[in-house]
């Protein structure tokens, strides 16, 4: 039994899966901070655009 135990103590295979789930964890927190002011921004940058596009006098 004891060996067993140290068997199992010293297995290091789903250390990796802890890893990847803490990686990829800690993309998905980033991603939700990060990704909403990118897209305001990207918003109101748009809204510039078209007015400044809009503002513009074309002579056919």
């Amino acid at each position: 039994m004891r060996d067993r135990l140290k068997m199992f103590l010293r297995d290091e295979d789903g250390a990796i899966s802890v890893d990847w789930l803490i990686l990829t964890g800690v993309i998905a927190v980033l991603v939700v901070l990060v990704v909403p002011p990118l897209l305001s921004s990207v918003g109101k940058l748009s809204d510039k655009v078209a007015d400044y596009i809009a503002a513009l006098d074309f002579v056919f």
